[in-house]
């Protein structure tokens, strides 16, 4: 076959005729890899990457977008990253690529070839720059890199690291979507490539489920419909040790535990990958689960950097201490609000029954009247011992009640009010402190649960750190009514169940309970 013929081949080019800079630094030929070779041949028009790190979809996507604008006239293609100098570099990619297409020494079959294309296209804008904002071709073919792409019409658009510009920006994140997408006619590719962070929370965790939700198959999406695509961690074939190295490697009981829930997923891992694991989970903990995840489910359990909660959380879980749990009707139930919006009322039921703290229920996003709330509340069958509101609970509204007396008006008895804090900290770690000898039920605290991963300081893009200060957003309902229990134990309103007309205990037998009862 001849060159000639051999270059309308997209995939042969790939494979013969590009540069880039190893992790070294040394120029080398660009050969696609595994992954990289998976990732081309399932493109769809939409696609959704969640991945582990060092595969190199971004150098793919770098090297790909090259091709494309060499070899078709007049397209444009458009790259969004996390910061704008990240995406520069990319376009720097694409350059040096370009510039070395002629290199005898790095490609002695194609030189002569790569020397015609830069004789038949030149670059007309951005040769002068390493890593430019805007790359031209003298095809008419260009691409640039912003934080948007609103204006004019792409061809082909990819976005890096969606994950941490929608955890750091929500609005860049819907930005992204609503702008840049819209430049994108029917026809055109696009990427969106990350590891995964913010948990179970805003446009990144959206997007991705709606990908796993479409389905694998590409003949049964549109093009607008997403595909999703993952890379796990022991996709890398450099991720293991040598067979020495591996045997010298004793697992802990976790870690077994670890690779055995991996292997139920229909995974096999040779004991070298399995060593490499295992070191670098040692060292790197949790981030393991965002840098490389060996599931999708696994990245979304991730802790969101800057979470208040997060670590605590995790570690509950590796406890086993998320599962169905049952009331003891022997002891009282508590209830926790942080109060809003209706709709934004969010309450905990607790009960503490020896050192134990059982978090048996949750509930937002009710946009209840104060009787119908009163009512549902009321219709649980527990033995209340109070209800813990924050200190604006007892101010006086419009109509001269306090939310708390309307509550009272409605039938709601044993309320008490918690003092203003001065601190907000003060109550965080309080509630870390506990958060040891607490017990969650799997289902129905699951929504919860999610605000308190996703609740986190605020991050400060100017000064490029995060204050000291919490985020006040939709997680933060949750985890401050979970703060006034921690609070309500400070000011001693959990030591004795309190009186007024709150039901009765079923039984009676006050006997020491050491573990919670657990629902089967």
């Amino acid at each position: 076959m001849s060159l000639e013929s051999l270059a309308c081949d997209c995939w042969w080019r790939l494979n013969n005729l590009y540069t880039i800079k190893d992790k070294h630094g040394v120029l080398i030929p660009f050969k696609p890899n595994a992954v990289q070779t998976k990732f081309y041949f399932s493109l769809h028009w939409l696609n959704y990457c969640l991945k582990s790190r060092q595969h190199g979809l971004s150098t793919f996507m770098a090297i790909f977008i090259l091709d494309r604008l060499l070899f078709e006239e007049g397209k444009r293609a458009g790259v969004i990253d996390y910061r704008q100098d990240d995406g520069k570099k990319k376009l720097g990619m694409m350059k040096l690529a370009y510039e070395h297409l002629d290199n005898k020494e790095l490609h002695p079959d194609t030189w002569r070839f790569g020397k015609e294309i830069k004789k038949l296209i030149s670059i007309t804008k951005g040769e002068k720059v390493e890593n430019p904002e805007e790359l031209i071709f003298s095809n008419k073919s260009m691409v640039y890199t912003s934080t948007t792409m609103r204006g004019g019409t792409l061809q082909y658009l990819h976005v890096s690291e969606y994950g941490k510009i929608a955890l750091k920006d929500q609005e860049k994140a819907k930005e992204v979507i609503s702008g840049s997408e819209n430049a994108c006619h029917e026809g055109s590719i696009t990427v969106y490539e990350t590891t995964h962070e913010g948990g179970k929370y805003g446009k990144a965790y959206e997007m991705c489920e709606a990908a796993i939700n479409n389905g694998p198959d590409r003949k049964k999406l549109t093009r607008l419909d997403s595909l999703f695509h993952f890379y796990a961690w022991f996709e890398d074939p450099a991720n293991q040790l040598t067979p020495h190295e591996a045997s010298l490697v004793n697992f802990s009981k976790e870690e077994r535990k670890y690779f055995a829930q991996v292997g139920k997923e229909g995974v096999y891992l040779t004991l070298e990958q399995k060593a490499w694991y295992a070191l670098k989970w040692r060292r790197q903990g949790d981030d393991m689960k965002k840098e490389h995840p060996s599931t999708p489910e696994e990245a979304f359990e991730v802790a969101i950097k800057g979470a208040i909660y997060a670590a605590e959380i995790s570690k509950l879980r590796r406890r086993e201490r998320i599962v169905p749990l049952s009331v003891d009707l022997n002891y009282p139930v508590y209830t926790f609000w942080d109060l809003g919006a209706p709709i934004n009322t969010a309450i905990w039921w607790v009960q503490i029954v020896g050192r134990d703290v059982l978090v048996l229920d949750y509930e937002s996003g009710q946009d209840y009247t104060t009787g119908q709330r009163v009512a549902q509340i009321n219709q649980k069958d527990f033995y209340y011992g109070g209800h813990i509101l924050p200190h604006d609970g007892g101010a006086k509204q419009k109509g001269g009640l306090s939310y708390a007396e309307e509550l009272e008006k409605a039938g709601l008895k044993g309320i008490r009010i918690l003092p203003q804090t001065r601190d907000v900290n003060v109550g965080i770690n309080a509630l870390r402190g506990m958060m040891p000898s607490m017990w969650f039920d799997s289902e129905k605290c699951a929504l919860g649960l999610e605000s308190l991963e996703a609740y986190r300081m605020k991050f400060s893009e100017k000064l490029d750190m995060f204050l000291d200060e919490p985020e006040h957003d939709w997680s933060s309902h949750g985890a401050d009514a979970l703060r006034y229990l921690a609070e309500a134990s400070l000011c001693g309103f959990l030591k004795t169940p309190h009186s007024g007309g709150m039901k009765k205990p079923k039984v009676r037998t006050m006997g020491k309970v050491s573990k919670p009862r657990v629902r089967r």
